[in-house]
């Protein structure tokens, strides 16, 4: 279920930034709908509808705010309309109708809404993952979802399915199987305080559960898999404890949160925003921690490690045609199921298997009594061949030239033990304007500063090969006459001590064939980030409209303190979008646009290189028949710039969509 989140396949996200997920999109259209057809704010404005449009595009904030009496209230990245999707939390929002002086939504009273979705998907298409390029054949996700909506009461309940068919690596061949489960629930309450700065709470909580069943072909579950547990009713004792097919044999995570938010109408002119959230993760313990309930399923109880999300955010309105933001809001990313778990080959290189690991436990680096790095030596007919023995004066350190990423010399000195994989933490200070310069314009501007703690990195090497450099740098196209071999992690290697317990000596006992070089994911430390957005739009005339769009990251890259060396952050250091429509009640509708990306570094996972810059032509061109049917044709890069968007994935020329919509 969770394959194709490792890390290759999009740029890292700021906290802020979204991706809508259907439900929220479906919740949107609908605010849409009531926002065109309000006779005070659409029909007699049509500004409102584009100015909601815009802001519900951008979604940069944390905190409610209004666009021309339009309440915009993004969600905690964990709260109950904001399902999280891959390894970092994204932030969503729910767009609600509201009186810019009222904070009241636009609901209806006293009825019982009971919403029943279901869906599908088969899939055949190339997956850019972090360990390479997959061909899905035939995967098929469903999702099952019931929604209760009773006044000021919500609850939510769904279940995420996959099948992952003939799904295989395009390098290895090694087919993949993935049959796991997402589950989710969530409930959420409202109410006023109207004689108090007519405050507006919401507060709720959810329970989320991943449930993998991968056979050992991504996680060490089931048949297969290392020290193989079982998700599925297998009749055996996979975790030698007596006890068969209990809930503990399965590669569990559950997340249990509960959170609050209040809203506050100091005066005419100043709004304060209060939020917190408290989370517990089933991959995050502490023995001084928070006791709580282990499993659902199980009973019993464990202690997990807290982890806090407070807010704070002042909106200062001088007019109905201004808004003013300052927000802190501290966030946190926890491991997915792949940084604590995954098992996986993704190459090979030379006589080494190449493998992405889960770092749950941690690494150690071998040494020897006086504190020296030991290697496992595979040099043919050596006196120390399939030993650990300590590096020679003459040997250095190396990670690999695998699959296009560059060869890097290291230092012994920083390989020695590595952490278990920790939560993210990030601290965003925030600026926003967002405002009317005239009847026609508008305009909006964020400036964004990012402390992280414990920056997770995407996949990285960490086990270096050992080189003799004494006869001159050695030949990729030949590595194996020169490579001695390779800095094993303890916890990859079937090595013995012997009888005296210590590495590097006599009696080691040690199997006859390589270990693993392993990728995983790691913590870099403090990391700081800094942008801004920018945005105008102009309506031109009742029927025409244009924007343009800017953004600047002040931070392109972040230093590894194993490389020594800095990565990219996979981004580039500006953008420019820019986008003119024609939209007309019926008859034919347009739109062009123009994209530029400058170029920038990537790497992710196994994939490196650099994007190199492009400019994008885009348009659409539609018809409504009347306000229920119509018809579009978007031609996405209209110029057919051939380039790359992401390293390892496909060259992209012109595309073409046609569309047929109805609205009921």
């Amino acid at each position: 279920m969770e394959l194709f989140d490792l890390g290759g396949g999009c740029p890292r996200p700021r906290y802020g930034r979204s991706l809508l997920l259907k439900q929220i999109v479906y919740h949107s259209l609908e605010a849409e709908v009531a926002v065109r057809r309000s006779p005070d704010l659409g029909r007699k404005n049509p500004l409102n509808v584009i100015a909601f449009r815009k802001a519900l595009s951008r979604q940069s904030d944390i905190h409610p705010f209004s666009v021309n009496g339009l309440l915009i209230r993004p969600i905690d990245p964990k709260s109950a309309e904001s399902p999280r999707v891959g390894v970092h939390q994204r932030r969503h929002a729910k767009i609600v109708l509201a009186q810019a002086d009222g904070f009241h939504e636009d609901e209806v009273e006293g009825r019982i809404v009971k919403v029943l979705d279901f869906g599908i998907a088969k899939a055949t298409n190339i997956n850019i993952t972090g360990i390479g390029r997959y061909l899905a054949d035939d995967w098929i996700y469903s999702f099952y979802q019931m929604r209760w909506i009773y006044k000021n009461f919500f609850a939510q309940v769904y279940l995420n399915t996959s099948e992952s068919g003939d799904t295989r690596n395009l390098r290895t061949g090694v087919t993949v199987i993935d049959i796991s489960k997402f589950f989710h629930y969530q409930f959420q309450h409202s109410f006023d305080i109207s004689n108090f700065y007519n405050t507006k709470v919401i507060w709720g909580g959810d329970y989320q559960r991943t449930m993998p069943e991968t056979f050992g072909t991504i996680l060490p579950d089931g048949t297969g898999g290392r020290n193989p547990i079982s998700y599925g009713q297998d009749n055996k004792d996979n975790d030698g404890d007596g006890e068969i097919d209990e809930w503990d044999e399965l590669i569990v995570t559950n997340e249990y949160g509960l959170y609050a938010q209040s809203q506050s109408r100091l005066n005419d002119y100043f709004e304060l925003i209060l939020s917190g959230r408290l989370d517990l993760h089933s991959g995050l313990l502490d023995e001084n921690g928070i006791n709580f309930l282990e499993d659902p399923l199980g009973g019993g109880t464990v202690k997990y490690f807290p982890q806090t999300s407070p807010k704070l955010g002042l909106l200062y309105k001088p007019s109905d045609k201004h808004t003013f933001r300052l927000t802190a809001a501290r966030a946190f990313n926890t491991p997915s199921s792949q940084g604590l778990y995954l098992n996986l080959k993704a190459a090979q290189y030379s006589i080494f298997e190449v493998k992405a690991r889960g770092n749950k436990d941690g690494y150690t680096f071998i040494r020897n009594e006086n504190d020296d790095l030991l290697y496992y030596n595979v040099e043919v007919l050596s006196e120390y061949q399939w030993t650990l023995t300590q590096i020679p004066d003459e040997y250095v350190l190396l990670l690999p030239p695998v699959l296009g990423r560059p060869a890097t010399f290291v230092s012994p000195d920083d390989y020695r033990y590595i952490e278990p994989v920790r939560s993210e933490e990030v601290w965003t200070y925030e600026f926003g304007f967002a405002g009317l310069l005239n009847k026609r314009t508008r305009g909006t501007l964020d400036i964004y500063y990012s402390q992280y703690n414990d920056f997770v990195s995407d996949l990285t090497w960490v086990t270096p090969i050992v080189v003799d450099t004494s006869q001159g740098f050695y030949s990729v196209d030949d590595p194996d006459p020169i490579v001695k071999g390779v800095i094993p992690l303890l916890e990859t290697v079937n090595s013995d001590p012997g009888a005296d317990g210590k590495f590097g000596t006599d009696d080691d006992i040690n199997p006859p064939q390589p270990p693993d070089l392993v990728f995983t994911n790691i913590n870099y430390g403090d990391v700081q980030i800094w942008g801004l957005d920018g945005s105008i739009f102009v309506f031109l005339s009742k029927h025409f409209s244009a924007n343009i769009s800017f953004s600047y990251l002040g931070t392109t890259s972040f230093y590894n303190y194993l490389t020594r060396e800095n990565d990219p952050i996979n981004a580039p250091e500006y953008k420019i979008n820019g986008t003119l429509t024609y939209m007309p009640d019926r008859g034919i509708n347009w739109n062009i646009g123009m994209r530029y990306i400058p170029e920038f570094d990537w790497a992710a996972g196994v994939h490196y290189g650099t994007i190199q810059s492009y400019t994008v032509f885009d348009a659409a061109l539609g018809y409504n028949f009347n306000p229920t049917y119509g018809i579009l044709l978007n031609i996405k890069n209209l110029n057919n710039d051939v380039h790359n968007e992401i390293i390892g994935g496909p060259k992209l020329g012109r595309h073409y969509t046609l569309k047929l919509t109805a609205r009921f």
